[in-house]
């Protein structure tokens, strides 16, 4: 009878085995909630120091990479805020234009492009045009406009600020 050799499998690593994240916890942007870790003894004592040091480094440059994509984001929110506030004041104006003399004409300089700008006569009316982006042109009155606008204001502040409060603090429970 021939002896045959017996292979061992080795398992493969088991990445993320450190119970580092909480998975109960939900946010809009999907990205893991840290657990706050009382005493690293423990869990060094269990998952050994490699294992954890590993790990922790793994979601500390998962958080670096997240930062910096949010950075990104924010920074463009930046530049669209007072895009968004110079045409809540244009309706305002235009509305205002409107109501004081229905027959107006306005005249204007526009953007066509990055460097070119034009210039027009515009007549009073009681309906504006706003780029929505995406290609997309669509008609609101005066008061439609003024909500959309100010509801996009609204929004583009209050996710720069959940960003920069949501990255630090999970920066912070691991750094």
């Amino acid at each position: 009878m021939e002896k045959t050799e017996e292979i061992v499998v080795e398992p493969t690593p088991n990445y993320m085995t450190v119970p580092l994240t909480d998975k109960s916890g939900k946010n809009s942007r999907h990205i893991p909630t840290m657990l706050f870790i009382e005493t690293i003894e423990d869990y060094v004592d269990k998952y050994g120091a490699a294992q954890v040091i590993e790990e922790l480094n793994i979601y500390y440059n998962k958080y670096k990479y997240m930062d910096a994509q949010i950075a990104k984001q924010n920074e463009a929110i930046k530049q669209k805020i007072p895009d968004i506030e110079k045409a809540l004041d244009i309706v305002i104006l235009l509305e205002n234009k409107y109501n004081k003399d229905k027959e107006e004409t306005i005249n204007v300089d526009f953007m066509v492009s990055h460097n070119l700008w034009a210039k027009a006569t515009v007549p009073s009316s009681d309906k504006i045009c706003l780029w929505l982006g995406a290609e997309v042109l669509c008609e609101y009155s005066h008061e439609e406009g003024k909500i959309l606008l100010n509801k996009n204001l609204e929004n583009a502040k209050k996710t720069l600020k959940q960003n920069v409060m949501f990255i630090l603090i999970k920066k912070t429970l691991l750094g």
